[in-house]
């Protein structure tokens, strides 16, 4: 029953409601005759039965038979379907709605048979072809007047060149999938090294050296292109402009030319931070249960012991500074207590999940066992949203509560190189 809408809005999203509406409209009059076919065979089945009883046929026969002629239409039905809006459906499903707007950065597939690349915006010279599933890399994007938006991608392996992202006659679609596909990269976003890189002062790979980055360091992205093939392969490079804790800037490759990954490609300032903090607490109390007679390969205690890049960590030395800043805004790992004060035995005000953020108003050592404690504004759904109180920053072993990490760490590096 399409009619209640009202219903449906309260269980549906309003794009998977309008998409449900227009399936149902078109499907409509196939179902009415359908049904109507159904009603007028039920009229005939008994005439049917009357003229086929003397030659042996029962009703049941009868009525097996119109049921495979009916399946039969139905299957030819579906076969007739173009080969087009077959792989359009197979190529949306279990991506979700398209995303609001196009990201530096993003991985997106192509959906076109064949998707011919420019050389520039305003330039129709040819520099190579695209075909469907592969995918590409979104350095930039343009609004060119009388054309539709543009984008300079760099496929897989392959020589960067303008594409168009929407379809001239229709804007809402286009040769390009707007969903960002895993392993995209995004500008303002934390990575943890994986891969020994090496920082240099400009994104060609000749300039010159500045550091040398090892795995378990961490950086921001801050801006991202291409080196233009001048290293001694003549290849084209995935180029990021980076920051570091240490305040080093420079250029990196993220990735190789090959595609193999030199940053781990999850954004460290997102709500995954929290999944990966689980999975490293699930892996320390599973090696702590683990029987002292326990012998496995080299490969799994290898697997075991190593941290995921970001894992849960101890930021905080007594005696040391606080990692943490006032008005900095973090990442709360782990579900805890918000209280009045900043006393052990002060009221809980109510217990913030993980993944809130918390923007810190002021920080305190407590005098009963020099835990580090916030006063804090809670960013959160609901009621949570603007709570204050206090919140530990570290648990009594030592680790993370509150994640070292700023929110605003992008806006301040880029207020201190403006």
């Amino acid at each position: 029953h399409f009619g209640s809408r009202a219903l449906l809005q309260l269980a549906i999203p309003r794009l998977a409601l309008q998409e449900l509406l227009r399936t149902a409209h078109q499907r409509w009059p196939r179902l009415k005759k359908a049904r109507d076919t159904q009603a007028d065979e039920g009229e005939n089945l008994a005439e049917m039965a009357t003229v086929e009883g003397g030659k042996g046929r029962s009703p049941r026969g009868i009525r097996s038979s119109l049921s495979g002629m009916v399946q039969g239409a139905a299957a030819a039905a579906s076969m007739a379907q173009s080969p087009l809006r077959r792989r359009s459906s197979s190529l949306g499903s279990g991506k979700g709605s398209l995303d609001e707007s196009w990201e530096v950065g993003g991985k997106y597939q192509i959906k076109s048979d064949s998707l011919q690349m420019w050389a520039g915006p305003e330039n129709n010279e040819v520099v190579g072809e695209l075909f469907r599933d592969d995918i590409v890399l979104l350095l930039r994007w343009v609004q060119v007047v009388g054309r539709p938006q543009l984008g300079f991608v760099l496929p897989a392996g392959g020589v960067p060149g303008w594409v168009p992202l929407q379809d001239w006659y229709s804007p809402g679609d286009g040769p390009v999938h707007k969903v960002k596909m895993p392993g995209s990269w995004t500008m303002g976003a934390r990575y943890a090294v994986i891969s020994e890189a090496t920082v240099r002062e400009d994104r060609m790979i000749s300039s010159e050296w500045v550091a040398e980055l090892v795995p378990g360091d961490e950086v921001l992205a801050l801006e991202l292109t291409i080196n233009e093939g001048d290293d001694e392969d003549n290849k084209i490079r995935l180029r990021m402009k980076i920051s570091t804790d240490l305040g080093i800037v420079g250029w990196i490759s993220p990735q190789t030319s090959r595609g193999e990954m030199l940053l781990h490609p999850v954004n460290l300032l997102s709500s995954e931070v929290v999944d990966i903090t689980r999975k490293s607490i699930a892996i320390t109390k599973a090696n702590m249960m683990r029987p002292s007679s326990w012998k496995g390969t080299t490969s799994d205690i290898a697997e075991e012991s190593s941290p995921q890049p970001g894992a849960k960590r101890k930021s905080y030395t007594p005696g040391q500074t606080m990692p943490w800043e006032v008005n900095g805004q973090y990442r709360v790992l782990e579900a805890t207590k918000l209280k009045e004060t900043h006393l052990l035995t002060s009221r809980d005000i109510c217990r913030v999940p993980a993944g809130a953020l918390a923007t810190i108003l002021r920080l305190e050592l407590r005098p009963t066992d020099f835990c580090p404690v916030a006063l804090v504004t809670i960013q959160g759904d609901g009621y949570l949203n603007g709570c204050k109180g206090w919140i530990r920053c570290t648990s009594t072993e030592g680790h993370d509560i509150i994640d070292f990490r700023d929110q605003h760490q992008f806006i301040k590096v880029q207020a201190r190189l403006a």
